[in-house]
Protein backbone atom coordinates (compact mmCIF):
# COMPACT_ATOMS: atom_id res chain seq x y z
CA UNK A 1 0.00 0.00 0.00
CA UNK A 2 1.11 3.39 -0.92
CA UNK A 3 0.13 6.97 0.73
CA UNK A 4 -0.43 10.24 -1.05
CA UNK A 5 -1.13 13.48 -0.05
CA UNK A 6 -3.80 15.38 -1.25
CA UNK A 7 -4.67 18.80 -0.68
CA UNK A 8 -8.69 20.35 -0.51
CA UNK A 9 -8.26 21.52 -4.60
CA UNK A 10 -7.22 18.14 -5.23
CA UNK A 11 -3.24 18.87 -5.76
CA UNK A 12 -1.58 15.28 -5.13
CA UNK A 13 2.29 14.32 -3.49
CA UNK A 14 3.69 11.26 -2.96
CA UNK A 15 4.08 10.05 1.11
CA UNK A 16 5.36 6.92 1.41
CA UNK A 17 5.05 3.47 1.00
CA UNK A 18 7.01 1.86 3.26
CA UNK A 19 4.99 2.09 6.53
CA UNK A 20 4.58 -0.19 9.80
CA UNK A 21 1.44 -1.03 10.95
CA UNK A 22 0.70 -0.53 14.75
CA UNK A 23 -0.38 -3.41 16.81
CA UNK A 24 -2.66 -2.59 19.11
CA UNK A 25 0.10 -3.08 22.09
CA UNK A 26 2.07 -0.40 20.46
CA UNK A 27 -0.95 2.15 20.13
CA UNK A 28 -2.51 1.59 23.74
CA UNK A 29 1.55 1.61 24.93
CA UNK A 30 2.10 5.53 23.13
CA UNK A 31 -1.33 6.75 24.24
CA UNK A 32 -0.73 5.72 27.72
CA UNK A 33 2.34 7.62 27.71
CA UNK A 34 0.32 10.41 25.98
CA UNK A 35 -2.10 10.49 29.08
CA UNK A 36 -0.06 10.02 31.71
CA UNK A 37 1.97 13.41 30.67
CA UNK A 38 -1.66 15.23 30.63
CA UNK A 39 -2.48 13.89 34.35
CA UNK A 40 0.99 14.46 35.54
CA UNK A 41 0.36 17.79 34.59
CA UNK A 42 -3.05 18.04 36.17
CA UNK A 43 -1.41 17.12 39.48
CA UNK A 44 1.17 19.67 38.69
CA UNK A 45 -1.31 21.85 38.86
CA UNK A 46 -3.01 21.77 42.05
CA UNK A 47 -1.04 24.06 44.15
CA UNK A 48 -1.55 26.55 41.52
CA UNK A 49 -4.55 29.35 43.10
CA UNK A 50 -7.58 29.99 41.65
CA UNK A 51 -6.70 28.20 38.35
CA UNK A 52 -6.25 24.71 39.91
CA UNK A 53 -9.92 25.21 39.38
CA UNK A 54 -9.73 25.19 35.34
CA UNK A 55 -6.55 23.56 34.92
CA UNK A 56 -6.96 19.84 37.01
CA UNK A 57 -10.16 19.00 34.98
CA UNK A 58 -9.16 20.71 31.54
CA UNK A 59 -5.78 18.44 32.09
CA UNK A 60 -7.65 15.59 32.86
CA UNK A 61 -10.62 15.58 30.09
CA UNK A 62 -7.32 16.64 27.62
CA UNK A 63 -5.67 13.63 28.52
CA UNK A 64 -8.86 11.59 27.79
CA UNK A 65 -9.02 12.89 24.71
CA UNK A 66 -5.47 12.53 23.60
CA UNK A 67 -5.79 8.95 24.40
CA UNK A 68 -8.70 8.32 22.11
CA UNK A 69 -7.37 10.31 19.34
CA UNK A 70 -3.99 8.14 19.25
CA UNK A 71 -5.69 4.92 19.47
CA UNK A 72 -6.82 5.91 15.90
CA UNK A 73 -3.53 5.83 14.67
CA UNK A 74 -2.82 2.77 12.38
CA UNK A 75 0.45 3.15 11.04
CA UNK A 76 3.64 4.37 11.71
CA UNK A 77 6.87 5.82 10.32
CA UNK A 78 10.00 6.20 12.38
CA UNK A 79 11.06 9.43 9.67
CA UNK A 80 8.59 10.72 7.15
CA UNK A 81 9.80 13.66 4.40
CA UNK A 82 7.24 14.66 1.77
CA UNK A 83 6.68 17.69 -0.37
CA UNK A 84 3.81 19.60 0.01
CA UNK A 85 0.99 19.20 -2.87
CA UNK A 86 0.62 23.54 -2.43
CA UNK A 87 4.16 24.65 -2.72
CA UNK A 88 6.33 21.87 -3.23
CA UNK A 89 8.65 22.38 -0.55
CA UNK A 90 10.10 19.22 1.71
CA UNK A 91 8.63 18.84 4.95
CA UNK A 92 10.43 15.92 7.76
CA UNK A 93 8.79 15.09 10.85
CA UNK A 94 10.13 11.82 13.42
CA UNK A 95 8.13 9.23 14.99
CA UNK A 96 4.93 9.89 12.82
CA UNK A 97 1.56 8.44 13.85
CA UNK A 98 -1.27 9.04 11.25
CA UNK A 99 -4.29 6.46 9.43
CA UNK A 100 -5.72 7.08 6.26
CA UNK A 101 -7.62 10.48 6.58
CA UNK A 102 -5.03 12.32 9.05
CA UNK A 103 -4.50 16.41 8.27
CA UNK A 104 -1.27 17.72 8.41
CA UNK A 105 -0.10 21.08 7.83
CA UNK A 106 2.84 22.22 5.59
CA UNK A 107 5.35 23.54 7.92
CA UNK A 108 6.13 26.44 5.22
CA UNK A 109 3.29 27.43 3.85
CA UNK A 110 0.69 26.12 6.25
CA UNK A 111 -1.37 24.97 3.29
CA UNK A 112 -3.40 21.47 4.96
CA UNK A 113 -3.71 18.12 3.12
CA UNK A 114 -4.94 14.57 3.77
CA UNK A 115 -2.65 11.56 3.85
CA UNK A 116 -4.90 8.46 1.53
CA UNK A 117 -3.98 4.94 1.05
CA UNK A 118 -3.81 4.22 -2.43
CA UNK A 119 -3.62 0.71 -3.97
CA UNK A 120 -0.35 -0.07 -5.68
Amino acid sequence: MSWILQTNDYKQSFFSHDENRCSLKQRTLSALKKVLLFWIFAIASIVVPLLHFILVPGFLIGGVIAFRLHMRNTHYLDNVQFLCPNCGKGNTQKKFYFFSGKRIRCSHCSHQASIIATAS
